[in-house]
This record gives C-alpha cells, structure tokens and sequence, in this order.
C-alpha cells in the first residue's frame, strides 16, 4: 500500500506538473526529463541501499542516455 500511495502521489504531481512544462518545453523534453530524472533517482538508490557500483558496461549506458537527452533539448522540434 506504502508503494501504491507512492505512486499515486508521483502521478499526481507529475500530471499538473506537464501540462504548466508545456508552456516552456515540448512534450519529448518533458519526458527526457522524466525518464534522466527516473534513472538518477535509481542509481542512487542501487548506490545507497545495495552498495552497487555500475561497471564499464553501465557507465558507458549512462552517458549514451545522457547524450540522447542532451540531443532532445539541443535541436528544434520538428
């Protein structure tokens, strides 16, 4: 229930939060941000909670991912 009441407030936060972001970002930026946000927040639970470090493997996924949120907000919506 801990984790359904989480996600219920996540959402709705994250609802009013998009349509007020539309004013200044496209909807592909908003969830670029989402997602790069999402990831953060995992690596520094796996981190904190499990004492697990990323491997080559993983780190080199990470910077791919940032790089492709880094395209979304560098070139103009088509």
């Amino acid at each position: 229930m801990l984790s359904w009441g989480l996600a219920l407030f996540e959402y709705c936060l994250a609802v009013p939060a998009n349509r007020m972001g539309q004013r200044f970002y496209t909807l592909a930026q908003l969830k670029t941000l989402q997602e790069v946000m999402s990831l953060a927040g995992f690596i520094v639970v796996v981190w904190a909670l499990f004492v697990m470090r990323p491997g080559l493997a993983q780190l080199a996924g990470f910077a791919l991912i940032v790089a492709g949120a880094a395209l979304i907000f560098r070139l103009p919506a088509a």
